[in-house]
């Protein structure tokens, strides 16, 4: 959902935006001081210009690095005010309202604090990559993934209970804020965070995007009935759940209609439950077009595509630039951790 999509329909509303990770990364250089360095990915690329935009929003994400708690627990767990440009840096008492008004870029965020080992239950055997590889079509009932007490015990200690963690937050956020503002949840790790923030902030307005695809119905029963019960009942929390595609909007109905019996409208694309009604849409999220074209106009880009054509194409050859991922499986976030053995949570085909 983009910046003028939020301020036509919800013109009066603050905002809660809610992603695994951030638009900032705090670490110490070898001098032991502190840094901040711009976050990576499509998602923070394409968040980043909508709550640069949107004064009254906060971001809420997980604390990744060490660092990053050092500035959570230093601001009591509450949000920090910084500024994007033209390098990140935390708002201090010296800066006033008018400073702030000034600066080109800035945003309010929130760094949840996440326990280690349920960070690591939570991203490194949940979402990724069970959640990520189910999604992908990379499972079937012929090779579902083996799902071993490490796994049971993952979801319970740490996929649910950091979606409550972030529910908290969430809530406090909103809570903030009269208890009247539209959060905008992203992504495949947060599935259960909207209906535990509507138990407590009926008022508010809750969105979903999904940047991955949503598979059909049979590829969620390689999962046990309660997990993907409790996945879509999360998602039903919100007002609105939006997906890339058309395709990936129906699979949610049908896999709504069919694991949990729900009365859907395909061509209204709503499902009913009980006294309300959730809409399934589909816009895909876009890149800031206007600042990726001002970057490649700049001369620090001429320069440095300068230099590749010195290094690479000389003699005659050319340079073929390729842009894919080499491993099908989802690596962790800077500074986490890495994945788990694939022969848990990855097919046979895969596991060679």
């Amino acid at each position: 959902m983009t910046a003028p999509v939020v301020s036509s329909f919800f013109p009066d509303l603050p905002v809660v935006l809610v992603s695994h990770r951030g638009p900032v990364s705090f670490r110490r250089d070898q001098t032991g001081a502190r840094t901040a360095s711009r976050g990576a990915g499509g998602l923070v690329t394409a968040l980043t210009g909508l709550a640069s935009s949107l004064p009254d929003a906060v971001w809420v994400c997980a604390a990744a690095t060490n660092e990053d708690v050092a500035v959570a627990r230093e601001h009591g767990s509450q949000a920090v005010q910084l500024t994007l440009e033209p390098s990140p840096r935390i708002l201090d008492q010296a800066d006033n309202d008018a400073s702030v008004g000034n600066e080109p870029a800035w945003v309010k965020l929130r760094l949840v604090e996440v326990e280690p080992q349920a960070h690591d239950d939570f991203y490194t055997v949940i979402a990724n990559p069970l959640l990520w590889f189910l999604q992908h079509g990379m499972y079937g009932l012929a090779h579902a993934p083996r799902l071993t007490r490490r796994e049971h015990a993952a979801y319970e200690h740490g996929y649910l209970a950091v979606n409550r963690l972030f529910a908290d937050a969430v809530a406090e956020e909103v809570t903030a804020r009269g208890g009247r503002a539209l959060v905008m949840l992203h992504d495949y790790h947060f599935y259960l965070v909207a209906q535990q923030v509507r138990e407590r902030c009926p008022e508010a307005v809750l969105s979903f995007f999904l940047h991955i695809p949503w598979p059909g119905p049979d590829a969620w029963r390689v999962l046990p009935p309660a997990w993907r019960e409790q996945l879509l009942h999360g998602l039903l929390g919100n007002d609105v759940v939006a997906f890339h595609t058309e395709g990936f909007a129906r699979n949610f109905l049908l896999s709504v209609q069919e694991l949990l019996g729900l009365p859907v409208d395909l061509q209204a694309m709503t499902v009913d439950l009980g006294d309300r009604r959730v809409a399934a849409h589909h816009y895909p999220i876009s890149i800031d077009v206007a600042a990726i074209r001002e970057l490649a106009a700049s001369a620090e880009v001429a320069e440095h595509a300068r230099r590749l054509r010195e290094a690479f194409t000389s003699d005659g050859r050319q340079l073929i630039l390729r842009v894919d991922r080499t491993d099908p499986s989802r690596t962790s976030s800077a500074g986490s951790r890495p994945s788990p053995p694939c022969s848990t949570t990855i097919p046979s085909c895969w596991a060679g």
